[in-house]
């Protein structure tokens, strides 16, 4: 029967219901409902349950059964669109609602059955990928009151080991990564509704033995001869937590995953928490939580290039299960070695473990006890935090470099200056950050410098307010000593408001003077555009605007301007925009400029004209593309910045001289077109005026 006709047959009769639908109408061998019906089915659920039919038709219950089964066949049908699959969840949840609050016992009971409520689990862990979450959430939801609901314990009994058994042999033995998801999104909603505990799940698995270590044979030996080795002092409880956490976090790599395992376990080591423990003999004292850190670092050593993947999703939930099961935690990694500078003897694995537990409770302030972590003459104290990051800044690897960073950078309060041994650490390894190849890695340091940088002059400003600092303070360092030596002597200063401004301050005129370092025409392309866009974020910053501005007239606007006609596109458009920058600085109250700056933006349009004429005659004499580029947009530049203060040129003509040279071109090609090729390229001439 065609959509169009079964529609009509449900408004064709018995038009006295307030619905519009009849009962009778769902007495039909049709197997799948279409989109309208279903919506109508959705509407009218209420108006289905009557008394009054069911005393008046025998029948009655017999045709709400087989809509039940229609019911769930459609949602149970594979093909169906993305808006016809929400259409039957809605449907089918709402009828089954509508059936098990229904006053009469006959039309409740079709609905307590085994088979409806496994034909339920089945449509949502065997649904599709397109399927929205909205819809299965309700699925869960309505699976959650039939069991509650369900006056037959036994048959709640074998409905909860008949969902453990196949989640259990989904997560164990599956290859399809979205149901495993899907399993373990419904275990996770189960276990948070008390609908299954931790601990039934762990006895149905103990009790499933053979697919438990035939998932271990994927896994790594190491961590799958430990976990079958059943010493004395674990019981098989123990061994199979571990084993669970490890194979499911093998799955971390799999898109959209990741957020599912993290819930996952964090459900279950929480109920395994919340429940009663009828042996404690079993676990012989030790906490369920630590179950899973020998499985986290297999799981982490293994897939060190999924390290965001665990910051993101899996550590932060199970951090967030108990502050003493997480000191206890802390108390198997290396800390006390990372702050005595015992870096080599470390593995990565416990590193990133230590750097990503410090992050991950700094961002998401989860309260973490860094006392009494080990014994009397061993405590690691909040403030050696520092110390520990700081001999992290020096290792060979990036990614916990700028994790470090990131660590010694973040802060609860924006204005909280950095202590005068951080500062010096910074200056001694900011070299190692600035060398980055790679371009992931460099780009989440520049958005770290940035965040740095944007602290430094919170806290300066703030120091500044509170001693009343005047606005004409020295920001020059002393040149007669390396600055790095500078700044180190700040380390013996008592940490008072005063010692931390000049601390802060030494440091804000060391890295300025590294950043005019790295521009030098030697340097490499990474060092190159570290460093701009390091500067160009920085002219934003009051305070080291004022210090860049003061190192312009001597080095560093030379050196833009032949940065200017670079080979690389990006450093030649962050070095303009900086010269952009320096010329808005103009307009606006710079602190400790005073009368410098009319001087210095007279003689900087000089050295501006000079550069474009020199970059025309490097466009000219090579014809390159990169030279033609850096002379239209140095022309470009001195057309915007000749405003303000005393100029020697106007913008008519600057605009004159291009034009001139446009046709002075055009005329050559036109008389020689090889002599043009060689001697008159008009790609820069076009940039400029563009």
């Amino acid at each position: 029967m065609e959509p169009e006709e079964r529609q009509g047959r449900w408004t064709s009769q018995n038009t006295a219901s307030s619905s519009g639908i009849d009962v009778k109408d769902l007495d039909k061998n049709e197997k799948i409902f279409s989109e309208p019906e279903l919506r109508r089915i959705s509407k009218s659920c209420a108006s289905l349950f009557r008394k009054n039919d069911v005393q008046a038709d025998v029948d009655f219950p017999r045709r709400l059964e087989s809509t039940l089964g229609e019911l769930l066949h459609t949602a149970e049908h594979d093909r169906l669109s993305s808006t016809h699959r929400v259409a039957s969840c809605n449907a089918l949840c709402g009828f089954i609602e509508q059936g098990i609050a229904s006053d009469i016992p006959l039309l409740r009971a079709m609905f307590f059955t085994s088979d409806v409520w496994t034909r339920i689990l089945g449509i949502f862990i065997e649904r599709p990928e397109d399927t929205k979450a909205k819809p299965m959430k309700q699925v869960l939801l309505t699976m959650t009151k039939l069991l509650f609901r369900n006056p037959n314990a036994q048959v709640i009994g074998s409905l909860r080991a008949f969902a453990l058994d196949k989640a259990i042999s989904i997560i164990y033995s599956s290859n399809e990564t979205l149901q495993v998801k899907y399993a373990m999104q419904a275990l996770e909603h189960f276990m948070n509704h008390n609908v299954l505990s931790a601990f039934a799940f762990l006895y149905r698995s103990v009790h499933t033995a053979e697919i438990v270590n035939a998932a271990l044979d994927g896994s790594s030996a190491s961590m799958a001869t430990s976990s079958r080795s059943s010493p004395a002092d674990k019981s098989a409880f123990v061994l199979t937590i571990q084993r669970l956490v490890l194979v499911t976090l093998q799955r971390v790599g799999y898109p959209d995953v990741a957020p599912a395992i993290g819930r996952f376990l964090a459900s279950f080591f929480r109920s395994l928490q919340n429940q009663t423990v009828t042996d404690a003999s079993e676990f012989e004292c030790i906490s369920p939580m630590l179950f899973w850190i020998d499985p986290l670092k297999e799981a982490m050593m293994h897939n060190l290039a999924l390290l965001e993947v665990f910051e993101l999703h899996v550590l932060p939930d199970l951090l967030r299960l108990s502050s003493s099961d997480v000191t206890s935690f802390l108390k198997t990694l290396p800390l006390r070695d990372l702050e005595q500078g015992k870096v080599g003897t470390v593995s990565l694995v416990d590193i990133h473990l230590c750097m990503l537990t410090m992050k991950i409770s700094e961002e998401q302030r989860i309260p973490i006890i860094f006392e009494d972590m080990g014994s009397e003459d061993a405590e690691l104290r909040m403030s050696d935090k520092d110390d520990v990051l700081i001999n992290l800044l020096a290792h060979k690897s990036s990614s916990i470099r700028n994790v470090a960073l990131s660590l010694l950078a973040y802060s609860s309060s924006l204005t909280k200056p950095f202590s005068a041994k951080v500062l010096a650490s910074l200056m001694d390894n900011v070299s190692c950050f600035h060398s980055e190849v790679d371009p992931k890695t460099r780009n989440e340091f520049i958005s770290l410098a940035k965040r740095a940088c944007t602290r430094l002059n919170a806290a300066i400003m703030r120091l500044r307010k509170s001693l009343r600092d005047p606005k004409g303070y020295s920001h020059l360092p002393d040149m007669n000593r390396p600055y790095v030596q500078a700044l180190s002597l700040a380390i013996q200063e008592e940490e008072t408001e005063q010692g931390l401004l000049r601390a802060n301050m030494r440091f804000v005129d060391c890295y300025v003077e590294f950043l005019i370092g790295e521009l030098r025409p030697t340097a490499s392309y990474q060092r190159h555009i570290t460093a701009l866009k390091v500067i160009e974020f920085n002219l934003s910053l009051e305070v080291f605007a004022s210090v860049l501005w003061s190192t312009l007239e001597e080095r560093l606007r030379r050196l833009l301007l032949d940065l200017a006609i670079d080979p690389f596109e990006d450093v030649r458009q962050t070095t303009v925009s900086i010269l952009a920058g320096f010329s808005r600085l103009c307009q606006l109250p710079v602190t400790g400029l005073g009368d410098t700056k009319t001087a210095l933006v007279s003689n900087g349009n000089l050295d501006k004209t000079s550069a474009a004429r020199k970059a025309e005659l490097w466009m000219r004499r090579t014809g390159r593309a990169d030279h033609a580029d850096g002379a239209g947009l140095l022309y470009s530049h001195l057309y915007d910045s000749l405003s303000g203060y005393g100029r020697d040129e106007t913008r008519n003509e600057v605009v004159e001289r291009l034009l001139g040279r446009l046709e002075l071109d055009v005329k050559t090609a036109e008389d020689s077109l090889r002599l043009a090729v060689l001697t008159a390229p008009l790609h820069g001439w076009l940039i400029a005026l563009r």
